[in-house]
């Protein structure tokens, strides 16, 4: 139903276990010059994870640990998640939404809490690379952060850093 976005799942997602899900389909046999095909009318499914790893950009690090439920139509697929960690940084409550067709595209909100380091050093990493826009330490840094983050891009391909869509709102406490 979505090549881009399956190719997306397939290749950012590994680890982790499915722990249930739900399928209800229907569908009609169309005749054509080829012989008969199944058409789709109707998804709806449900797949309960956990202890997934997520390359959500090939450049930054893994999500581990991700656990929540992901809910498919034939047109989206929209994922709570419920727990994760991002480095050091806790990741959750946090939404992913992928639409289809006619182009894919990937939206992700997430809550994270953590070391103020470990967000920086994610920063650190393309297409962000906040070290090397903005004048941070790498060293002698501590405090916490707590940060609302967004990202949507379209898939396939990776996208450029202008391109992200990134919005990001930080509050950090204990900071030196």
């Amino acid at each position: 139903l979505a090549p881009e976005a399956h190719a997306w799942v397939t290749h950012q997602i590994s680890d982790g276990h499915n722990r249930e899900s739900v399928l209800a389909a229907s569908g009609h046999v169309v005749r054509g010059d080829d012989g008969p095909k199944l058409a789709l009318d109707a998804l709806d499914a449900s797949v309960a994870f956990e202890g997934l790893s997520v390359r959500y950009l090939d450049t930054m690090p893994p999500a581990t640990g991700v656990g929540g439920l992901a809910k498919f139509t034939q047109t989206t697929v929209a994922i709570a998640v419920a727990t994760g960690k991002l480095d050091a940084l806790a990741i959750g409550p946090a939404s992913v939404r992928i639409v289809y067709p006619p182009a894919a595209h990937i939206a992700i909100q997430a809550a994270t809490r953590g070391p103020l380091t470990s967000l920086l050093d994610v920063l650190a990493h393309e297409p962000i690379a906040l070290r090397e826009r903005v004048a941070l330490p790498s060293a002698g840094v501590a405090g916490t952060a707590t940060t609302r983050v967004r990202l949507a891009f379209p898939l396939p391909g990776p996208p450029k850093p202008g391109k992200l869509g990134l919005r990001a709102h930080a509050t950090v406490a204990d900071a030196t």
